[in-house]
């Protein structure tokens, strides 16, 4: 799966699981972007034997940074 798949795919996710709130489209998608960056920068940074499990700003990453985040507005 390319990116643009995995980011609309997960940006439909975020969508269903919020209620399906409508003008959220953008919102959706800007998450589920960086969602998908931050796990492929965490496979890049596993594959070179390094610890993966934090973002380099040192909070969290995918899912779980998406519950520690969740009702915070994006910068």
């Amino acid at each position: 799966m390319d990116l643009h798949d995995e980011i609309s795919k997960l940006a439909y996710e975020l969508y269903e699981k919020s209620g399906r709130p409508e003008g959220r489209d953008l919102e959706n998608w800007c998450e589920a972007e960086r969602i998908v960056m931050a796990r492929h920068e965490e496979k890049e940074k596993a594959g070179k034997g390094t610890d993966a499990s934090a973002s380099q700003d040192g909070k969290k990453t995918g899912e779980e940074g998406l519950k520690k985040d969740k009702g915070k507005k994006p910068r």
